[in-house]
């Protein structure tokens, strides 16, 4: 290994591919979509067009500052952002000149704080391995809009809630560098997180016929699996007790790719 120059301090900045179990919100999100197009499906309208995206995978970027007590050991402080935004839709008719739209947004923001521990490698004076891993919190922002439009229905649903939890993360990677202070990095990340607790609001707006109606309800976000499909909803407390419902899990474990570059002071 080059010798320890300069403070000992080196910032990162990455970016890559996140997958994730989902864990309540992917069957969930997915069970409140095909409930509808069951109602389509029994109603006698037939399919002009269907897309299915899964809730399961998203962008993250993120930078890192990390302190080398030695020259193979340092412990470091990473802020990460990821986002995953995901669509469901169907077009349906019974006269092909008048399609039926029914559709579902998901919309998923993480913010991840992580205290961790590295351990390098050297395996050639310009490549070097390197493993790491810490505790990480995490903050959730869920937003959930599923719309259904038919002749004698119209029905928009929007949820948002927020939720917070922890975890932990491991990685191992490597690093090219291309100068003494500047390298290139890979890394895949293994991590294990499941939040839950969310809470928020969700509203209501329906047009049956020529009558609407609007509900709102604020509270804890649930899961259940009593109907057909399973489904996410919002309740208080009090609205909650004796629907068989339970608090709905966000499971964020999974894996990461990342690359990005490092730069030594």
């Amino acid at each position: 290994m080059e010798e320890f120059h300069g403070l000992g301090l080196e910032i990162r900045i990455m970016g890559g591919s996140n997958y994730f179990a989902g864990g309540d919100f992917h069957q969930g999100t997915r069970g409140l979509f095909d409930e509808r197009v069951d109602v389509v499906s029994t109603r006698g309208y037939k399919t002009q067009s269907q897309e299915i995206s899964s809730c399961r995978s998203g962008l993250g970027f993120g930078a890192e500052a990390i302190y080398h007590l030695r020259p193979q050991f340092g412990i470091g402080v990473r802020v990460s952002a990821f986002h995953s935004v995901h669509k469901n839709s169907l077009t349906f008719y019974q006269d092909p000149l008048f399609p039926y739209l029914l559709w579902s947004n998901i919309d998923l923001t993480i913010l991840s704080i992580t205290a961790g521990f590295y351990y390098i490698i050297p395996a050639h004076r310009r490549l070097w391995f390197f493993f790491s891993g810490g505790p990480e919190l995490h903050l959730v922002t869920y937003r959930f809009n599923p719309n259904f439009q038919t002749p004698a229905l119209l029905e928009d649903i929007g949820q948002k809630a927020n939720g917070k939890g922890l975890g932990a993360r491991g990685s191992a990677g490597l690093e090219l560098h291309l100068n003494p202070r500047v390298a290139l990095f890979f890394e895949i990340q293994g991590r294990l997180a499941k939040i839950s607790n969310f809470q928020g609001k969700e509203a209501t707006y329906r047009l049956e016929g020529y009558l609407p109606s609007t509900s709102e309800a604020n509270g804890f976000l649930y899961y259940s699996e009593a109907g057909k499909c399973p489904g996410l909803a919002i309740f208080s407390e009090d609205a909650s007790q004796g629907k068989g419902l339970k608090r709905a899990v966000f499971d964020f474990s999974g894996i990461g790719l990342h690359t990005g570059l490092i730069f030594k002071f």
